[in-house]
């Protein structure tokens, strides 16, 4: 799976860049329903941010119900209903 990329601008906090990203991705469809993100590691590299800044947005994304994390096995996107 490839990971969809940010390009970060500025006077945007990059914590919602990176949701607006994966949002419009899972909404599109590059992301599928099921699909394994990356680590928070591999994330913090692929993306240049800090481990908080990748939790922080993780959390968000969670918190809107597109992702589900599981301990120990990662973030998932939820299967979404229309």
């Amino acid at each position: 799976m490839t990971f969809p990329a940010v390009h970060f601008q500025k006077g945007t906090s990059k914590v919602r860049q990176i949701i607006e990203v994966v949002s419009a991705s899972i909404e599109s469809g590059v992301l599928p329903a099921g699909s394994k993100l990356p680590s928070v590691r591999e994330l913090t590299l692929l993306l240049g941010v800090g481990k908080f800044t990748v939790i922080d947005a993780l959390d968000r994304l969670r918190a809107r119900n597109l992702l589900i994390s599981r301990q120990g096995r990662g973030y998932f996107v939820v299967a979404q209903s229309r």
